[in-house]
């Protein structure tokens, strides 16, 4: 439904944000199954093993399938069959030809790669798909032009024949849908056979391939389905948070409520009515009409992003989409996990002391008592740390006093300066009469005569 706002009365429509949670599903499913690095060989009957010389079954294999780069293009062909349900290889001679249509060059094997929509069985039993149709659409001077390839079985005898249809681009409302017209084949693809037979063959030309499951939709059609098609409800689901996640940050931006006292009014764009707005930058001090706080305030009226609600939600739809998609039930991989974990040997038990955290507080706790200690007290405080990492700490290294006096003799700007008796005596010290005085003086302190006088009077 198109939504209608002030800016389009009319009303206009938007493109919903996807997660592509199909697409992603494909791809992984894709990785599970092929991989470049899977090897595929022969062997020739009779070979040795040990022998110097390679296989020449296996050496002829690898060659063909090197120059249809089989690895990146059946992984593309793997991810497409687990969207569409199904794909198909179709395998097939090329012979050059020069321009009066004689052999020109050595023949080849090439491999096709063909998805699900190219492909047509028509005859199959319980095992595989015995006779098929594959459909090749060019577009070519206006027209859409559809080789329709039929493979089937005459006998013993392999037959494969070619039919063409046009059909105008201007006519085709729904191009891949529909053939067109019969149209002789020769007009527009002259060194294609239009039949071919071969004798004696024991399998098809070609192999169809689909994902494991049943397909309900039709009981009986030999083709698959997409591993996706039983979560459509759920990634719709998925594609409706995703897009509401989105919308969130947008719709949920930074709001200010200001008075209307407070808008400035410019001319209108292209002569048009006058405009009011606000200007946040402002920073100059005007004369508002009105004497009321109140009416001056500005509000911010912003809302709080629901950023953990819509994450929890995807989450939650995930976990039901990958139970959907997936081919293992989750108690089979738990017990898989469980076996594995029994069958791992456990490490040996680790012994803290020797941990390197417990080394560094162990260090941090000896340099704390060593600057706190006596040695220390020399160093001025805030080089006692760097000081404290000039020591040798070794089990055969000399005392500390006698390493802070080598540091004092390179660094002597790091510890305090030697005290001095004299200046630091107190001047308000009292000097008692028992001390020893000068030679010849008989002196009397303060505190003597005020003894005297009290034992005086106490007599």
């Amino acid at each position: 439904m198109p939504l209608k706002t002030l800016n389009n009365p009319k009303g206009k429509t938007r493109t919903m944000a996807t997660l592509n949670a199909g697409k992603m599903a494909c791809s992984q499913m894709a990785r599970y199954v092929w991989t470049e690095q899977c090897a595929i060989t022969a062997t020739s009957v009779g070979y040795d093993p040990e022998s110097e010389k390679p296989d020449p079954l296996n050496a002829f294999l690898q060659h063909v399938l090197d120059e249809n780069r089989f690895g990146e293009a059946f992984g593309c062909l793997v991810e497409k069959v687990m969207a569409l349900g199904g794909g198909a290889l179709k395998e097939w001679v090329e012979v050059p030809k020069d321009e009066n249509g004689n052999d020109a060059g050595e023949s080849k094997i090439r491999i096709s790669f063909h998805m699900a929509g190219q492909f047509v069985p028509t005859a199959w039993d319980n095992s595989k798909i015995r006779s098929a149709i594959f459909i090749n659409r060019e577009a070519k001077d206006g027209y859409y032009y559809s080789v329709v390839e039929w493979h089937k079985w005459d006998g013993k005898t392999y037959r494969v024949t070619n039919d063409l249809y046009r059909l105008r681009i201007k006519e085709a409302p729904e191009p891949q849908n529909i053939l067109g017209w019969w149209y002789p084949l020769n007009l527009v693809y002259p060194l294609l056979s239009p039949a071919t037979e071969i004798p004696d063959v024991r399998q098809t030309y070609f192999q169809y391939i689909r994902p494991f499951g049943a397909n309900y939709a039709d009981d009986n059609s030999p083709l698959g389905m997409s591993i996706f098609a039983p979560a459509m409800n759920t990634l719709h689901s998925l594609d409706i948070m995703f897009d509401s996640l989105q919308r969130e940050f947008v719709l949920g931006k930074k709001r200010i409520i200001a008075p209307a006292r407070a808008m400035r009014q410019t001319a209108g764009i292209n002569n048009g009515p006058p405009q009011k707005y606000f200007d946040a930058d402002d920073e100059v001090w005007e004369a508002l009409a009105t004497d009321n706080l109140e009416d001056l305030k500005i509000y911010d009226n912003s809302v709080e992003l629901r950023v953990n609600e819509h994450i929890q939600g995807i989450n939650g739809e995930l976990s039901i989409s990958n139970r959907l998609t997936g081919y293992v039930p989750q108690s089979d991989v738990q017990a898989q996990i469980d076996a594995a974990l029994k069958a791992v040997k456990q490490p040996d038990p680790i012994d803290p002391k020797t941990t390197t955290e417990y080394l560094e507080l162990q260090r941090e706790r000896d340099m704390l008592r060593a600057i706190g200690g006596d040695d220390f007290a020399q160093v001025k405080p805030k080089f006692r740390e760097q000081v404290f990492w000039m020591l040798d700490r070794g089990d055969k290294a000399k005392p500390v006093s006698e390493q802070l006096t080598g540091i004092k003799e390179k660094y002597d700007e790091y510890f305090l300066p030697a005290a001095d008796p004299a200046k630091d005596q107190p001047k308000n010290t009292p000097q008692y009469s028992q001390q020893p005085g000068r030679t010849g003086t008989n002196q009397t302190s303060e505190e003597d005569k005020l003894f005297k006088q009290l034992s005086d009077a106490w007599k």
